[in-house]
């Protein structure tokens, strides 16, 4: 979790980004940290997805769910954030 000002930025780092990982960061995993941190409820969110390799479509899946995608490509890294969307407390 990064935080600043009223906007904090949800990275999840992991070795292999599957399909379905970004959609579950997206729904449950966002309502999870929204019901654990309710100290937060008034900030903006934005989520991100890190890995070294992605399977199938998990980068089109990352940008259809508003989350933002940092890769590994050899020995520099890649960021799209293009696509990101606020995630706000509904």
């Amino acid at each position: 979790m990064l935080k600043n000002g009223d906007t904090i930025a949800l990275i999840e780092i992991k070795h292999r980004v599957r399909e379905g990982t970004a959609y579950k960061l997206a729904t449950e995993k966002l309502t999870n940290f929204r019901k654990l941190y309710s100290e937060y409820d008034k900030y903006k969110i934005v989520l991100g997805i890190g890995g070294m390799s992605f399977e199938g479509n998990s980068i089109e899946e990352a940008k259809a769910n508003g989350v933002g995608v940092i890769k590994i490509v050899g020995e520099k890294i890649e960021y799209n954030t293009d696509d990101i969307t606020t995630h706000k407390n509904q």
